[in-house]
């Protein structure tokens, strides 16, 4: 997860199998460590300075993703086919 938001953020990751990851002070401009998921719907609940964003995203197989909170502290995701 790259945070390009305005302060330090918090990730609670709720994967397709149920369990819950928690990524905590992610610096801004700073990555999180690499972290790797089931297929299936995951769901990202992000709080930078007390205001909270949650985003759905369907992550697929022979997938990589970057996880990224933008200047407005927006969740965006871009999928990479590695299937080749």
């Amino acid at each position: 997860i790259l945070n390009n938001g305005t302060n330090k953020a918090r990730v609670q990751i709720k994967t397709s199998d149920g369990n819950t990851v928690n990524i905590n002070n992610i610096a801004s401009g700073t990555y999180s460590d690499y972290n790797s998921f089931e297929v299936g719907k995951i769901t990202f609940t992000v709080t930078v300075e007390k205001i909270v964003s949650v985003k759905v995203f369907e992550l697929g197989d022979c997938f990589d993703y970057d996880i990224a909170i933008d200047a407005s502290n927006n969740i965006t995701s871009t999928g990479f086919d590695i299937s080749n």
